[in-house]
């Protein structure tokens, strides 16, 4: 059975081929640049990082109950901020802007892992709402 079908494999790879001009030339590229070109030490030479103690929204301020590091560098004119554990990236023209919309991202999730039901979540998702549980304490 796996005899005929490898045979019937390549008569169809043949008679297609039949189909093509006899001048007829591949437009594929030899060489594809990929990320072995790209130098990473140059990418994030300027990668720092920050911690954050404190957030705050409209009337609202939060203390964080542990420090939250996050990396800050800047590519192609904006700058980026992220946490990976918390799966949260910020981006921005100056790194303020990114730091701000990071704690806007931060705030979201925090809330919105403490309103969703356990059962309606699944892989890092889960891990994520145990993370953001006891992140923030709210002052009064």
């Amino acid at each position: 059975m796996a005899n005929v079908l490898v045979e019937e494999t390549y008569d169809l790879m043949k008679e297609r081929r039949s189909d093509f001009p006899s001048d007829y030339r591949s437009t594929l590229v030899a060489e594809v640049g990929t990320t072995s070109i790209i130098d990473w030490q140059q990418v994030f030479k300027n990668k720092r990082t920050v911690y954050i103690y404190r957030l705050s929204k409209e009337n609202k301020q939060y203390i964080v109950n542990k420090p939250i590091a996050l990396k800050i560098y800047q590519d192609d004119g904006l700058f980026f901020t992220e946490n990976e554990n918390l799966n949260v990236c910020g981006i921005g023209e100056t790194s303020q802007e990114a730091l701000a919309d990071l704690h806007l991202h931060i705030l979201h999730f925090y809330k919105y892992y403490r309103k969703i039901d356990k059962e309606q979540l699944v892989g890092d998702a889960i891990k994520l709402k145990k993370l953001y549980r006891n992140l923030l304490i709210e002052e009064k």
